[in-house]
Formats: structure tokens, C-alpha cells, sequence
């Protein structure tokens, strides 16, 4: 069962108000169960990689999405590695250092497209916070707007999100078509 999602939709009336708009509902995707709008995806990935029978998972992005990954990957018993790469000191002083794979070097040519080799030739399940795993990214953003319009009876003309890496305007579209085709 699913851990993360059905996240609440709160109506924001000071909002309309001010902006002398009809309904605006917020979506509160804090309060996933690591506190992050990361969980509906990396839920969706961590399980991912526990069905193609991965035991190690190299996890790179911000410190959120890290968390998220890790706290999904607890609940599977998946261990996380995450690469740290030269300036990324962040990472040292955030994170525990058994999860820590140092990739520094002192000309700083290793590039995060590595990644994929190093996953492959150590056995590990791969996803970062950018483009890697968008087809999963896009199935969890595109099931999110089916739950959204449900919850308000297909009654939206406009949809605002902040955009990141493209999979998230045509996640929705295509949740917003099919939901559209099956009326």
C-alpha cells in the first residue's frame, strides 16, 4: 500500500480574495511522510528498485530528495549510498557518513553522468533528483493530477505549478487528457 499521496487540498479563501479569483486549493505536499513533495516519487522508485531485486541504491540531488529516498528505502531494507562530489561539502556535513561515497578529485573532471557506470559496475539502482528516471517521475505526477481533479469533481479551469525539469507540465496534461477521454 502506498505511503505517500492523498496529501490535502486546502482551500485558500485570503488568497482569492486578494487576487479577486473563484477557488484556489493548495495541494499540501508537505505532509508526505518524510515531509517532502519528493515522497510520491521516490516511494514509487525505492519500490522500483526492490521488485528488480537491488539491495544498494546511489541516490544524488538535494538534500530533500536524498531524505526522501532514504526513508522509503528504510521501510524496504535497501541500503543508500550517495556520491559526493568535489564542492558538495553539504553533503558531508548533513549527511551520515556511512551512506557517503566519496567521488572527489582534485582536477574536478568526474561528471554526474558517470553515475551510470559507477551504478552499473557496483550492482546499484540509480536515481537522482534530475532526468534519470522520468518515465517513474512522470506516471506518479500524472496519477497526482487524476487525484486532484477527482477530489474536486473535475471542476478546474487552471492548473499553476512550479515547473522543474519538463516531465511535470506534460505529467499533468496527459493526466488531464485521460481523464478528459474516460469522461
Amino acid at each position: 500500500m502506498r505511503q505517500s499521496g492523498r496529501t490535502p487540498l486546502i482551500r485558500a479563501k485570503k488568497l482569492e480574495n486578494i487576487l479577486n479569483i473563484g477557488e484556489i486549493f493548495l495541494k499540501l505536499e508537505g505532509d508526505n511522510p518524510s515531509g517532502h513533495k519528493y515522497d510520491r516519487i521516490t516511494e514509487v522508485l525505492v519500490k522500483d528498485a526492490a521488485a528488480k531485486g537491488f539491495s544498494q541504491i546511489l541516490v544524488d540531488g538535494s538534500k530533500s530528495y536524498i531524505e526522501s529516498v532514504m526513508f522509503f528505502a528504510k521501510l524496504k531494507q535497501l541500503e543508500v549510498k550517495v556520491p559526493v562530489l568535489k564542492k558538495e561539502k553539504w553533503k558531508i556535513a548533513h549527511l551520515d557518513e556511512t551512506t557517503l561515497m566519496d567521488l572527489q578529485d582534485s582536477k574536478d573532471t568526474f561528471s554526474r553522468l558517470q553515475l551510470k557506470d559507477i551504478a552499473k559496475e557496483n550492482n546499484m539502482y540509480l536515481t537522482c533528483e534530475w532526468d534519470i528516471n522520468s518515465t517513474i517521475s512522470h506516471l506518479v505526477l500524472e496519477d497526482m493530477t487524476k487525484e486532484c481533479l477527482e477530489r474536486m469533481h473535475f471542476k478546474v479551469d487552471t492548473i499553476t505549478v512550479q515547473l522543474g525539469y519538463g516531465y511535470t507540465l506534460s505529467s499533468i496534461y496527459s493526466g488531464l487528457m485521460k481523464s478528459w477521454i474516460k469522461e
